[in-house]
């Protein structure tokens, strides 16, 4: 019985299909590539040996920096003279693709040849079984595990779930080599390159002027508020609120007290006010953008500009919002930070120290997409400093204090002239407990009178001993020199 099923070898037609397959590809990688991931095709779809050769180097290439795939750059990563490999090898590949038009059919018939030969060989096991005395009923399930799987539901073939989301083993994982300078933009990972942060904070508390001096700290290559920048980066950015006037006003104060060159500035910085983009429109230019000018990072200023929602508690439209823009940073191999607002940043009474996520305004949706967070808050009562909390995956932050330590409150001041914004991080980092009932009063009468002891204090303020030690225990400068004498 087996000797009667043998293993069909490619025909000829199926084999000038996969070179179709792939000269369409070289042809117009962009164009042909959801074609082909929709058909099903992965490199067990080719038996042509340039054919799985190209295939090989096609998805180096997009995985790797930039991402752009033409036969050009395929030559030279082939590996041998790349005007040998041009002419002996690609050029006969474009060649046998009249058009990328018919790229459709010829994924057909590189599908069907790769379903006959699964379904041939699946036929090859269960005859072999069969002569071995095998269980029916085992044998029976092969064969139907064989055909799902020749219908593009099996594991084996990788239909569109496998092509577009390939699957990860442990293996894998395990032997993998983590290159930060690779994939991180800022911090260890906190932008970091096929995903997006979201930034909240309440509006004028100067969110958008923290955003610019981020931006052009990233181009420059310079750490900022503590966060590591290892290099320049080429930064993208889209503001829907700053006219020229405000960018003017706050790119020159920030270059000035960053000291950021002028000429880095300008070669990977790019900021457009886009003040009527969103939807498709929006993904398009941007898509369009990123490929051109082979940004690093993203920056959108602000989402409810950009989204075009009506409804910010819209999940649906939240997803329609966020799903192309997450498919342009994996194509792109760029980061995003995107920036939200939110009424009145401030403490939620029982909230957990992760929970600041959910500060930005509208679905819950949006908080747990974003891979980091950070929130800006206004400051507390008694102290003039801001705080930027560092939320979702702070770690991934990695801001640490003079000790080593990693922190997660970053406390900042605003410039002094406000014609003249910038931020910079405060002298003291020190995390102040909010002030008790009573605790200003004493507070600001002990300033005053430096010399009293607690009892004066206490007489003048109408606040027992007890309550002026604790409460001065938590200015040292302040209790110095004030223990009672016997």
């Amino acid at each position: 019985m087996r000797d009667s099923i043998a293993q069909p070898e490619a025909g000829a037609d199926a084999v000038l299909s996969e070179r179709a397959v792939i000269g369409a590809l070289l042809t117009d990688f962009d164009k042909v590539l959801p074609v082909v991931q929709t058909a099903g095709i992965t490199s067990t779809s080719f038996t042509d040996s340039d054919c799985i050769r190209t295939w090989e180097v096609m998805a180096r290439l997009r995985a790797g920096k930039p991402g752009i795939v033409e036969p050009v750059a395929v030559a030279e990563s082939w590996g041998g003279d790349a005007g040998d490999v041009m002419e002996v090898h690609l050029k006969p590949l474009m060649e046998s693709c009249q058009t990328i038009a018919f790229a459709p059919h010829y994924c057909q018939q590189v599908r069907e040849a790769e379903q006959r030969r699964t379904l041939h060989a699946a036929a090859r096991m269960a005859a072999d079984a069969l002569v071995k005395g095998g269980a029916l009923d085992v044998i029976a399930a092969q064969l139907r595990a064989a055909g799902e799987a020749a219908e593009g539901g099996g594991a084996g073939i990788g239909g569109p779930l496998a092509t577009t989301f390939p699957p990860i083993r442990y293996s894998a994982l395990r032997d993998l080599e983590v290159k930060p300078e690779d994939h991180h933009v800022v911090g260890r990972g906190w932008l970091r390159r096929g995903a997006w942060t979201l930034f909240t904070g309440g509006t004028g508390i100067g969110k958008s002027v923290l955003v610019e001096q981020m931006a052009a700290c990233v181009a420059c290559g310079k750490s900022v508020f503590g966060l590591n920048v290892s290099r320049p980066f080429k930064v993208l950015m889209l503001t829907a609120e700053q006219d020229d006037e405000t960018l003017k006003r706050d790119l020159q104060a920030i270059a000035a007290h960053e000291n950021l060159d002028p000429a880095l500035l300008d070669a990977n910085l790019q900021i457009h006010h886009a003040y009527a983009l969103d939807g498709s429109e929006l993904v398009t230019a941007l898509d369009s953008e990123l490929r051109r000018g082979r940004f690093d990072l993203l920056l959108l200023d602000n989402y409810q500009s950009f989204s075009g929602a009506t409804d910010l508690n819209d999940s649906a439209a939240w997803k329609a919002f966020i799903t192309p823009l997450v498919r342009l940073l994996k194509d792109h191999r760029a980061a995003m930070l995107l920036v939200d607002h939110t009424g009145k940043p401030q403490d939620r009474k029982g909230w957990g120290r992760h929970d600041s996520v959910y500060l930005a305004a509208g679905t819950s949706r949006k908080a747990n997409g974003a891979r980091c967070s950070a929130e800006l808050y206004s400051p507390a009562e008694g102290d003039e400093r801001y705080r930027l909390h560092l939320g979702k995956n702070w770690e991934r932050a990695g801001v640490v204090d003079d000790n080593g330590h990693p922190v997660r409150d970053i406390y900042l001041d605003r410039a002094p002239d406000a014609h003249r914004p910038y931020w910079t991080p405060s002298h003291d980092q020190t995390d102040h407990k909010p002030m008790v009932e009573g605790e200003q009063e004493i507070v600001e009468y002990a300033t005053a009178h430096p010399f009293e002891g607690v009892r004066k204090v206490a007489e003048a303020t109408g606040h027992s001993k007890s309550k002026v030690q604790r409460i001065l225990a938590k200015h040292p400068l302040l209790s110095h020199g004030r223990e009672e004498k016997p």
